[in-house]
């Protein structure tokens, strides 16, 4: 091959890999979208009630960056887009880098649990749901080598029901949000 077709092939490679979308520009598109309710939560609003403080237990929370969370709530108005969004987010999370961990649901309701990184040191754990009467739901947990039995663990041993969840925190950013 001659320096052109090297030239032009690395031109082409770079351009194709360019179009290709991604999560991170997907979510920082929608903030502004008066269909979507968006928040981050930083790691420091993730805490345990006391009884679960166990220092491994904060290890693992340790590991965790934040989350982006962005919720479509559908009406008889924004059907279209909903539809629209929905396929879009399905297309990113079809690229290669994210891989499926599992699955619920099926037809017009669902959810698909979706990673980057290796079994053992995940980067990013992503949450799809979709519900064609309500919406969609997106939940990006970004961390740095998180272990997501680690994680299971915890949100296992949780007794939701007596709130072993301390989310005090989290009042104050719902309550600036315009939910």
């Amino acid at each position: 091959m001659n320096k052109i077709s090297l030239l032009v092939l690395a031109l082409v490679i770079v351009t194709s890999c360019q179009n290709e979308k991604s999560l991170q520009q997907f979510i920082v598109n929608q903030q502004e979208k008066s269909e979507i309710i968006s928040f981050d939560l930083p790691a420091s609003m993730l805490s345990l009630q006391e009884n679960m403080q166990s220092s491994e237990n904060i290890k693992t929370l340790k590991t965790i960056k934040k989350a982006n969370i962005l919720v479509f709530k559908i009406n008889d108005l924004n059907k279209e887009i909903y539809l629209t969004e929905k396929e879009q987010l399905r297309n990113i999370l079809k690229q290669q880098k994210y891989a499926e961990l599992m699955r619920f649901g099926k037809g017009s309701k669902g959810a698909k649990v979706h990673m980057v990184g290796s079994d053992d040191a995940i980067d990013e754990l992503i949450v799809f749901a979709n519900d064609d009467e309500l919406g969609w739901l997106l939940v990006r947990i970004l961390g740095s080598n998180m272990q997501p039995e680690k994680i299971m663990q915890i949100i296992n041993k949780m007794d939701f029901d007596n709130s072993d969840l301390d989310l005090s925190k989290l009042k104050d950013i719902l309550s600036n949000e315009s939910l």
